[in-house]
C-alpha cells in the first residue's frame, strides 16, 4: 500500500487556516467542537460507548478520517499495545501478590495468584491493599500511607 503525506514524519503538519472557524471541509477550527465530558453524554451512541469499550477502534477511526494513519494500522498497534500492558500488569499483580502471600504466611498457591489476578485484578489488587492497610477508610487520597518498619525487599 503507498504511504500517504500523512504517513511520513518528515512532512511537518501545519494547521489548517480557518475560515469562518471551519475549515474546508466544515470541521471546527480553533477549539474543540464539544468538551472534554460532553463529547461523551450528548453523543452517548456510538461515540462514548465506542470510546470507553472499543477506545483502539475510535482512534483508528479519527486517524483514518483525518489521514493520520492507515486505519487497521492504527487499530493494530493499538490492540498490540493493548495486549501487552495488560500482559505486564497482570504479571506485576501476580508477583506483588505472591510476595505478600509469603511475607504474611498466607495459604495459597501461585496458581491461585495466577487465578485471581487474570479473571479479577482490581478485585485482587483491593484485597492487597486491605490487608495492607495501604489506605484510610472513607478516605480518598492518592499518595500512599507511611511504610511500616520492618518490610523491606531486596
Amino acid at each position: 500500500m503507498p504511504s500517504s503525506k500523512a504517513d511520513d514524519a518528515s512532512v511537518p503538519m501545519a494547521p489548517t487556516p480557518a475560515i469562518e472557524g471551519v475549515d474546508h471541509n466544515g470541521l471546527v477550527v480553533g477549539k474543540w467542537k464539544m468538551g472534554l465530558f460532553s463529547s461523551c453524554y450528548m453523543m452517548c451512541v456510538p461515540n462514548a460507548i465506542t470510546s470507553f469499550f472499543c477506545p483502539g477502534v475510535s482512534m483508528a477511526q479519527v486517524c483514518a478520517r483525518l489521514g493520520i494513519a492507515n486505519f487497521f494500522t492504527v487499530l493494530f498497534s493499538y490492540v498490540t499495545l493493548a495486549v501487552i500492558m495488560g500482559v505486564l500488569v497482570t504479571l506485576f499483580t501476580i508477583r506483588i501478590r505472591f510476595r505478600m502471600r509469603y511475607l504474611f504466611s498466607i495459604p495459597g498457591s501461585l496458581t491461585e495468584d495466577v487465578f485471581a489476578s487474570v479473571f479479577c485484578c482490581c478485585c485482587s489488587v483491593a484485597q492487597m491493599a486491605a490487608h495492607a492497610e495501604s489506605f484510610e477508610i472513607n478516605t480518598f487520597a492518592i499518595l500512599p500511607r507511611s511504610t511500616l518498619p520492618g518490610y523491606t525487599f531486596g
